[in-house]
């Protein structure tokens, strides 16, 4: 019976499985090693969420403190001023930017220089872990422009994040 398939081309050859070639066994070896990138991929990506799930988890733990708890210590106030201070300029700069594609301009147009500042700062605090001067005044100027107001108000257009106001 075997002795029959011989006559067929190789392409049919191989689809009875009859004749294992050099091209076969490289596209065999190549797939092993897809499955197995996959196989990395998704052991990366289950780390991410258990990450993901442990801030998530910190996120319940720090609101079952405020509202069973007595609040946070002044410690852990102190603790959490970076992390507002740069949430608070990342808002910001979405605003900025949500401003562009709205197309809102600043009510002044002497907080221009003050959106610039904003807008190229990477860190807003000092090594004292303070606000920094020209980042405050900035906040302060362009907090109180119209257009910013205007433009935070329908954030939702530019996906400013719930919390930022």
């Amino acid at each position: 019976m075997h002795c029959c398939f011989n006559i067929l081309p190789a392409s049919l050859q191989m689809c009875f499985g009859l004749d294992v070639t050099e091209e076969k066994k490289r596209a065999k070896l190549k797939s092993s090693q897809i499955e197995l990138d996959l196989s990395k991929h998704a052991k990366s990506e289950t780390n991410v969420v258990k990450i993901l799930l442990l801030e998530w988890q910190e996120h319940i733990d720090q609101t079952n403190k405020i509202i069973h708890g007595h609040g946070f210590s002044k410690q852990e106030l102190i603790s959490f001023k970076p992390a507002v201070y740069d949430n608070l300029l990342t808002s910001m700069k979405f605003v900025l930017r949500g401003m562009g594609m709205l197309r809102i301009n600043l009510a002044n147009e002497r907080n221009k220089e003050h959106a610039r500042a904003i807008l190229s700062c990477c860190q807003c605090l000092g090594k004292d872990q303070e606000l920094l001067p020209f980042v405050a005044l900035a906040f302060c100027a362009l907090w109180s422009d119209r257009g910013i107001r205007f433009a935070a108000a329908r954030g939702y257009e530019f996906e400013l994040n719930d919390s930022a106001l």
